[in-house]
């Protein structure tokens, strides 16, 4: 095991090439160029994601199911959805009519949703009544995640850019925000838990889904150097690959984690350093300005290729295809991390709390796309021809197939089918951000005014962030 402290990502490459799949043209001699456009079949790939979208919309809200029979909702899902819904227009699934009715009630009920107490967006929300929710599934408040929340700021910036006519009530909807309690002034970034009737704060993020997480701080003008810092890094063989993990879990940690701060595994998967790719092509985002003069983000992209790199090589040693993701399954325990390292051990399995479920690992719908969409090889090919007959007839992508018997994993959630459709957009046009410098009423409203108690704006206010654990910012716990 090498450590990154010799910055071994400097000298230590995976092997496999990043080869993005790209829509062809249909123009010839005798016409006129045209745009790229999908095959029939990957347009109809995408219309069986979108039908996720059509059959669990909940229309008094404008809100949807995380999962099929579930009304429970993350910031993750709610960027997941804008996600689908920009994808899908792109792509050309959707009415332009249907797409501006929807984003307006989504982006209406950002503007009013009620925010935990420490002023941010409360982990879970329902989706039929939009109120939040506690741990209990019940109104109430259960702290809140920084991570999701990141994700949540990439694809507001995606939509402020790309759609003027919601522009601003996407930027009323983030004003709301506490960003005190989000982001310290180094960059480091925060969650919350609910203990003994308050909200505790936590460094939240490791290595690769922290680095993502943060970009969508850095779009709204934060400083985010220290979340971009990979130094709690190692570097572990698998099959002859080095793969790059987080180091600061031990199975026994010298300084035990308080009473229900949320299980950090650090695990190896799929989602973070794909979705780093195809929304940034692993770029470090510098708020208006022009993505092409953005720096590489190497260690993602570097761990990009090392994830793929690796699961090829288990399918090569092993005869199992490998596309490895968190995601729901159809029978207990109903979640579980299929990770490509984690906790020690390559391929692990478990649920949110760490305990191993090694019978319910799964071929992942979702990573499977994604890995076609940005490494072109006929291992993707042979993936994707085995998740294609995976989604179902009244709308949606099941979860994946079990690795053990093949049968599918008959589960259905908004993540896997909004990354279905970011994969079939990536495809059509590339890197999904696109950019816009004009500056909006969020930078507009800052130039005039400041919210102090808001910590807005960032270049006024961050230098004063205070960490909220001094203890735990130089050794954060697992």
């Amino acid at each position: 095991m090498q450590s990154s402290k010799n910055d071994a990502f400097a000298y230590r490459l995976a092997a496999a090439e990043i080869e993005p799949r790209r829509a062809t043209s249909n123009s010839s001699l005798w016409s006129k160029s045209e745009p790229p456009q999908l095959t029939e079949k990957q347009k109809e790939m995408a219309g069986s994601a979108w039908q996720y979208f059509t059959r669990t919309v909940f229309p008094e809200t404008g809100l949807l199911q995380g999962a099929v029979g579930s009304d429970t909702l993350t910031m993750n899902n709610i960027a997941g959805y804008l996600a689908a819904l920009t994808c899908a227009k792109r792509i050309g699934v959707m009415e332009d009519i249907e797409f501006h009715e929807r984003m307006t009630k989504l982006v209406t009920w950002l503007n009013t949703m009620q925010l935990n107490s420490l002023g941010v967006p409360n982990t879970f929300y329902n989706g039929r009544t939009g109120q939040s929710l506690n741990g209990a599934n019940q109104p109430g408040e259960d702290g809140h995640s920084a991570i999701d929340i990141g994700r949540l700021l990439i694809w507001l910036r995606i939509v402020r850019n790309e759609f003027p006519t919601h522009a601003a009530a996407v930027d009323r909807a983030v004003l709301r925000w506490n960003f005190r309690k989000l982001i310290d002034s180094d960059g480091f970034i925060y969650g919350g838990y609910y203990r003994d009737g308050r909200l505790h704060p936590y460094r939240e993020g490791r290595f690769g889904e922290l680095q993502y997480a943060a970009k969508g701080f850095a779009l709204w003008g934060f400083n985010v150097a220290a979340s971009m810092h990979s130094e709690q890094t190692s570097m572990m063989t698998i099959n002859n690959i080095l793969l790059p993990f987080d180091n600061r879990y031990s199975h026994i940690s010298p300084i035990p984690r308080p009473q229900g701060e949320p299980f950090q595994p650090g695990a190896v998967t799929t989602t973070a350093p794909l979705l780093d790719g195809m929304e940034f092509y692993w770029r470090i985002p510098v708020t208006l300005t022009d993505p092409e003069t953005w720096k590489t983000d190497q260690k993602s992209q570097q761990l990009a290729q090392a994830v793929y790199a690796v699961q090829k090589s288990r399918y090569q040693t092993e005869g199992k295809l490998t596309a490895r993701a968190a995601h729901n399954l159809d029978r207990p325990p109903y979640f579980v991390i299929d990770s490509i390292f984690a906790l020690g051990d390559p391929f692990a399995t478990m649920d949110k709390s760490g305990t191993p479920h090694p019978n319910q690992s799964c071929v992942s719908t979702g990573a499977s796309f994604q890995l076609w969409a940005m490494f072109e090889s006929k291992y993707t090919d042979m993936l994707m021809e085995a998740v294609e007959p995976l989604f179902d007839q009244y709308g949606g992508w099941y979860a994946g197939s079990y690795e053990d018997g093949g049968a599918p994993s008959k589960a259905i959630s908004l993540n896997d089918n909004a990354v279905v459709l970011e994969s079939l957009a990536f495809v059509l046009s590339g890197p999904l951000f696109k950019a816009n410098l004009q500056p909006g009423y969020w930078e507009l409203t800052l130039q005039e005014k400041s919210f102090e108690k808001l910590g807005l704006p960032p270049a006024k206010y961050q230098s004063q962030f205070q960490p909220m654990l001094d203890t735990r910012k130089a050794e954060p716990r697992p």
